[in-house]
């Protein structure tokens, strides 16, 4: 496995806007049966899936279990949305040159009640995020164990900015140092286009090697964000080194943003 550039004429995240809802696609460079059971084992799916969190497995057991079925064709999984599988969101797995393509078909807005409305944008944003993480996973990290840091924030200048990496296109090298102990370099595994909205992911070799998905939702100001947050995710870690990636992580942030306030709305 190796950090090579993204092609450029394949966006790693794609995403499509139409009149019966949003569509998120990314291509793995694994086997069809592979990544379909990386969406049906939950042990597997906590792989990519969200961060680590005393909630994750049974977050993981309510989406992927309880309320999600196979669909009427083979590698399609429905899930429900708003109380609702006609609305929910679907998995499509299709094999396309000795990889797979896994898409995401939201559904519609304006279906079911205004609170499944509300989240909608942050759900497709998250969908964004897993999927990228999903094609890392399959693709960079092996069988290694995975341990992340997560931080959120409210209203605070942009993560991106802060770090230096908002206009960092799909397999574009960077290295940056914030502080001594934050010290990242790699490529961009994807990165903010029209496609994936503002959020930029970055692979670190130290990490294992690991990804970092950072994301900032639009404040009223430039360089402002309402809310920012990381997914930094790491691989095969010692107890040591996850500490100090933690740490490192967090003094950071709680420098930058008002890490004890979780972001409205998120």
């Amino acid at each position: 496995m190796t950090d090579q550039p993204s092609t450029p004429d394949l966006e790693p995240v794609r995403l499509q806007e139409n009149e019966s809802g949003v569509i998120i696609e990314v291509t793995v460079a694994a086997p069809l049966a592979t990544v379909w059971e990386h969406l049906r084992d939950p042990e597997l799916i906590s792989r990519w899936h969200g961060w680590d969190d005393e909630s994750l497995d049974d977050e993981i057991d309510f989406i992927y279990q309880q309320h999600a079925r196979k669909g009427a064709t083979p590698y399609t999984l429905e899930t429900e949305g708003g109380g609702s599988f006609e609305v929910g969101d679907r998995f499509d797995l299709r094999e396309q040159g000795g990889a797979t393509v896994v898409r995401i078909t939201r559904g519609p807005k304006g279906t079911t009640d205004d609170d499944w409305d509300a989240m909608y944008d942050d759900i497709t944003q998250g969908w964004i995020s897993f999927l990228a993480q999903l094609r890392f996973v399959l693709e960079r990290s092996g069988t290694a164990h995975r341990r992340t840091v997560f931080l959120a924030s409210g209203p605070a200048p942009a993560i991106r900015e802060l770090l230096g990496v908002a206009e960092l296109r799909p397999g574009d090298p960077y290295a940056v140092a914030p502080t001594p102990e934050l010290s990242l370099n790699g490529r961009a595994w994807f990165g903010t286009t029209a496609q994936t909205g503002a959020q930029t992911g970055l692979t670190v070799e130290a990490y294992g090697p690991g990804l970092v998905v950072l994301a900032d939702k639009p404040g009223d100001e430039p360089g402002m964000a309402a809310s920012s947050m990381a997914i930094v995710s790491t691989y095969g870690l010692t107890d040591a080194e996850f500490a100090r990636v933690e740490n490192a992580w967090q003094t950071w942030w709680s420098e930058h943003h008002r890490a004890d306030e979780p972001p409205p709305d998120a």
